[in-house]
């Protein structure tokens, strides 16, 4: 068995090296090649208890293609060559796109060849005879002569072999599996894979190429070989002619694999009943359509930026340190707001104040009125004099307000009354929470002595 080569073609992030690692078993995460990488495939015929290998080549992008395809595409390889297209069901719009994209500079590359008619014509020739020769594996072998010798006779089909390069063509679709995320997140429905895999087979009939489905998804106990394995096999037979039992299968969407002279227009005609409301002849990219692209701005929004740990550190800090106004200062700059308490005549209202502290921290409110009533109680302790003389006091015993011993007279003033009134009302704050209805929000009714002290505290507010 002498060694042949693969050419693998397909565009960046298609899923090539990947696909290959997992044939041949190792990771090709590295590539081992810059535009063009090397890999060897084994291949073993069982029979024969014979072995050799193929030679995979990849192309890396498009551009290497002018100067790196001629050395596995010319005389010397042509007929010992076969060829992978893969296409990636992750971008499922531009498969068509991309298919046509590379067969057009695997035919540049042939022209460039400069092959004689008689050479093309014989390649030509070749790749009609596989496609012709095509037999079911489950037929036995002279059922299968008989079948293999009618096929030889019938005409293709109108749109069969359209585009002859004369070089056998696997069409592998990487991530298969996909179509699960496409159902999920852009609403894909069964009618439109059903297009797409009519499309596909439409295109590869027109090529005369196979279509082999490929995913993660492993093979299960009873079921078929890997995709992967499957790949493998079809491809060594493609080029060595070995035995192979495997037929065509379709009922699976993520696991179909045409080989080469299996479809045929009829079988693709199949699907056209399943399409619903699209129209089998609509452009492709209007049927499979590319979601519209996230722009920065919006990709911006969406994103959440995360504020520095010692920024929002030294953000709560500056809070904390700022001073905690009081219920009894105003803010700074802001004018003093004119009072609105009632006159003595009018009485005093209902107080509906809520818990003591509300507007601050209840300490400092509670000390703020401690002090003000301080400072009242220091007032009020100095010495008040009427202003009559001593001797006119001391005259007569009937006046109630003199002692007769002829000693300065004292007279009542407002601020006796104001010393009264802020003790008890210090001796108030003193009360624990329960005992104090204001702290509890509840609205008591203030009693004559509370009325008064209000009316004084007023007075002197305004004497201050």
């Amino acid at each position: 068995m002498t060694e042949k080569n693969l050419l693998v073609l397909g565009d960046r992030e298609a899923g090539k090296s990947s696909l290959l690692g997992k044939v041949i078993g190792k990771d090709l995460s590295v590539p081992s090649g810059l535009g063009l990488e090397h890999v060897c495939i084994p291949v073993k015929d069982d029979e024969r208890e014979d072995g050799t290998q193929v030679n995979a080549w990849i192309l890396e992008e498009e551009e290497y293609a002018a100067s790196l395809l001629p050395l596995v595409l010319n005389e010397k390889t042509f007929d010992k060559l076969a060829v992978w297209i893969v296409v990636s069901m992750s971008k499922p719009w531009s498969l068509i796109q991309s298919l046509e994209k590379w067969a057009n500079l695997l035919a540049d590359g042939i022209d460039k060849m400069r092959l004689d008619s008689a050479s093309s014509k014989k390649y030509a020739s070749k790749l009609e005879k596989l496609f012709r020769e095509y037999v079911d594996p489950t037929l036995d072998s002279g059922a299968a002569g008989q079948a293999s010798e009618r096929e030889l006779d019938l005409p293709l089909g109108e749109n069969t072999l359209t585009a002859n390069l004369g070089v056998p063509i696997i069409v592998v679709l990487s991530k298969a599996d996909y179509m699960a995320t496409l159902e999920k997140d852009l609403d894909y429905r069964e009618e439109k894979f059903d297009f797409i895999q009519m499309r596909l087979r439409n295109w590869c009939l027109k090529y005369g190429a196979a279509l082999v489905m490929t995913s993660a998804k492993e093979a299960k106990g009873g079921e078929r070989i890997s995709n992967t394995e499957l790949l493998q096999r079809y491809t060594a037979h493609v080029l060595y002619g070995l035995k192979f039992h495997e037929e065509g299968f379709v009922l699976d969407r993520d696991g179909v694999f045409i080989p080469i002279g299996w479809d045929n227009e009829k079988k693709i005609g199949i699907l056209l009943d399943s399409l619903g409301d699209i129209q089998p002849t609509r452009p492709f990219e209007q049927v499979v359509m590319a979601p519209p692209p996230i722009s920065k701005q919006n990709a911006a929004d969406m994103s959440v930026q995360a504020q520095d740990d010692q920024d929002f550190v030294k953000r709560i800090q500056d809070v904390l340190q700022q001073p905690v106004p009081s219920r009894l200062e105003s803010p700074a700059g802001a004018p003093r707001a004119a009072s609105n308490r009632p006159s003595p005549a009018q009485g005093s209202p209902k107080k509906t104040d809520g818990p003591r502290g509300s507007l601050g921290a209840g300490g400092a409110s509670e000390s703020a009125l401690s002090s003000f009533f301080n400072t009242l109680l220091n007032k009020g302790n100095k010495p008040t004099t009427s202003p009559s003389s001593g001797g006119s006091g001391g005259s007569g015993g009937s006046g109630g307000g003199g002692s007769g011993s002829g000693g300065g007279g004292r007279t009542a003033s407002p601020s006796s009354n104001v010393r009264v009134d802020a003790a008890a009302e210090l001796e108030r704050l003193s009360r624990p929470n329960s005992d104090d209805p204001l702290k509890t929000g509840e609205d008591v009714a203030p009693t004559p002595s509370e009325e008064d002290s209000s009316d004084t505290k007023q007075q002197q507010e305004q004497d201050l």
